[in-house]
């Protein structure tokens, strides 16, 4: 990746009080020393250590102040975030899919294309066979190929070589599972799904299926139904999200709506673990919308019980870790981590100082290594929740002075600070102040 430097601007800066001080005595120690010239050897050097002085006192001061100054801890904790953008190569900071291949390269998929990221250099990869267009999903099978979804069709990288699908020409493909070595189903806007299959001589098959196109329900916008996501149940069984239909499951090629209650019916985000939960992303108003966990297989003959997930108007993405937290990305809100069902934690462009780019999130993704990713429409933010942190106690910079830390025999996580005795909430990832011990 080639190094390019931005334009360099010179910047005007309003002085602070104590910098203010310090620049008149600075001309108070040039006039001193014009005057100066006119005296003895001796009566210049006793002038010079008089104005060193000076300087040393308006330094000592200044810096009393600035650690009198609370840090705010937002800018203390951006080291757990990091970026990528157009600045470093991104075909475009529109990023709407994220995987990881078996050498630890991420790829990106952006509305500008694709791209492949090793920790040091971008690079935009062509997908040939197809037109320039918006990428929406990617994913790699069991053989490290990688299965690549577009607006104007999928295709398959596979040892270097690309091959289009041809049968999905044309169309948007949402989202995609893969199936094993060399197969996956694509999910598309066009009312059907896609199995396809690389052949005995490389060649790609596909199939569409149901073979009569879906509809939607929405009134606003008749015609095909949009399928939005795509996730591998188990004993077989493919869940769909579809805007206008809610959630459904196909057994073999045969499609059936899966009652619930509640019942979200524009679903923008699934996700299914080995475990058997199946994690539902639905954009809607009122208590319709949010996040919903629910068993797998959902059940055919009852209606499947939905359990809310944090509070959340709108999810657009969602995404499960090793530790079993749940990673959800909103458009306009930012994103959101829970925890055994609560909210752990809520990124904003503003809480974070601008370390999660922006608050529209399209992607999330979690790497090998723990780390999570946010494809946003300004760049892709990577998050380490591991790495070293500053944490505060409060909006008093003397509650943050700690002079002692302590773990109990229970596992509680004590702090004693200037403003007294705090303790750890591991649902809440906060501290709290222990009243009988807290200073009045």
């Amino acid at each position: 990746m080639k190094e390019r430097r931005g334009n360099e601007i010179d910047h005007a800066f309003i002085l602070p009080p104590s910098s203010f001080i310090l620049a008149v005595r600075v001309l108070c120690v040039s006039a001193v020393s014009r005057s100066a010239r006119r005296l003895s050897r001796l009566s210049r050097l006793v002038a010079f250590a008089a104005a060193l002085a000076c300087l040393l006192i308006t330094l000592a001061s200044s810096s009393a102040q600035n650690t009198n100054e609370p840090t705010d801890p937002r800018a203390m904790n951006l080291h757990q975030w990091g970026a990528v953008t157009l600045f470093h190569g991104l075909p475009s900071d529109r990023v709407r899919a994220i995987e990881q291949d078996d050498e630890g390269a991420l790829w990106f998929g952006t509305d500008g294309g694709l791209a492949r990221y090793d920790g040091r250099r971008t690079q935009t990869i062509t997908v040939e066979g197809l037109p320039q267009s918006r990428i929406n999903a990617l994913k790699f099978d069991e053989s490290g190929a990688l299965w690549v979804g577009t607006d104007a069709g999928a295709a398959l990288l596979s040892n270097g070589e690309t091959r289009a699908v041809e049968v999905t020409r044309g169309k948007s493909v949402t989202a995609i599972i893969a199936q094993g070595r060399g197969r996956a189903v694509m999910a598309t806007d066009a009312g059907q799904l896609f199995s396809c299959a690389v052949n005995m001589d490389g060649s790609v098959s596909a199939h569409a299926f149901p073979e009569t196109p879906l509809r939607s329900a929405d009134a606003d916008k008749p015609g095909a139904l949009a399928l939005t996501s795509v996730a591998q149940g188990r004993n077989g069984v493919i869940y769909v999200g579809t805007r206008s239909r809610g959630l459904l499951a196909f057994d073999g090629e045969r499609a059936r709506e899966v009652l619930s209650r509640p019942r979200p019916f524009f679903v923008e985000a699934l996700d299914a673990d080995a475990r058997g939960q199946l994690l539902v992303g639905a954009l809607a108003r009122g208590a319709d919308g949010g996040l919903y966990a629910t068993g797998d297989p959902v059940p055919a003959s009852e209606a499947a019980v939905l359990r809310h997930v944090g509070e959340v108007s709108s999810v657009d993405a969602v995404r499960r870790d090793a530790a079993g937290d749940v990673w959800a990305g909103t458009n306009g809100l930012g994103a959101f981590r829970f925890r055994a069902g609560q909210q752990a934690d809520h990124f904003t462009f503003e809480n974070t100082a601008g370390g999660l780019r922006s608050n529209r999130v399209f992607s999330v993704f979690v790497d090998r290594e723990g780390v999570v990713w946010f494809g946003t429409d300004r760049g892709v933010c990577r998050y380490d929740g591991s790495a070293p942190r500053a944490e505060t106690f409060g909006g008093d910079a003397a509650s943050n002075f700690v002079r002692a830390v302590f773990r109990t025999r229970r596992g509680e996580l004590l702090a004693g600070t200037n403003r007294g005795l705090f303790v750890f909430d591991e649902k809440r990832s906060a501290w709290g102040a222990v009243a009988d011990a807290a200073r009045r």
